[in-house]
């Protein structure tokens, strides 16, 4: 069976709301780029708390948000670790409440294989960081080179609501909301 990460919390004619939680797998994305592909509505919110999970899939929804004429907005209610990074990207605004975290790292995967496979691997990982790099610095209007080094050194970096406000990646703290 597969689990879903993602469901339409409620619609109404002018907003369409999306609850994202879990862990992002290809395997649970199962129609939401058509989804919000077809939204009808002036807005779509997205209500986050998600540890991140697979990038191809993350990727796959920010460029569907992107391509949507509906006004993006991303509330991250609890965490918004790794891949979620691709979803803030797309948002026109991302709203926090005070005690929510961000935790921004190189993006990996777990892989058994031969040198040159391992090689190309590496080559596609460091893409998608230096792709995800530009998507944060267009987001926030910082300089790519703010970026990279969060995505590249193999470290985590965690941030609160007030230090991905100041990075540029949150837009609103939300006042009196708690996670």
């Amino acid at each position: 069976m597969v689990e879903r990460w993602w469901w339409v919390a409620s619609r109404t004619p002018d907003r369409l709301v999306l609850k994202v939680d879990g862990l992002i797998t290809a395997d649970g994305l199962q129609g939401l780029p058509d989804l919000i592909g077809l939204a009808k509505e002036l807005e779509i919110l997205v209500r986050l708390d998600c540890r991140g999970g697979n990038v191809a899939t993350a990727r796959e929804v920010q460029r569907a948000l992107d391509s949507s004429p509906a006004r993006v907005v991303v509330r991250i209610e609890g965490r918004a670790d790794s891949a979620t990074g691709w979803l803030l990207c797309a948002a026109d605004e991302v709203q926090a409440v005070p005690d929510a975290g961000l935790l921004i790292h190189a993006p990996h995967i777990e892989q058994r294989g031969n040198a040159r496979l391992l090689r190309a691997l590496a080559s596609s990982l460091e893409g998608s960081a230096r792709e995800l790099a530009h998507l944060m610095a267009r987001k926030s209007g910082r300089s790519v080179d703010d970026f990279l080094p969060l995505l590249l050194d193999g470290e985590d970096h965690d941030f609160t609501a007030h230090e991905a406000r100041d990075l540029g990646l949150v837009d609103v703290i939300l006042s009196g909301a708690s996670a």
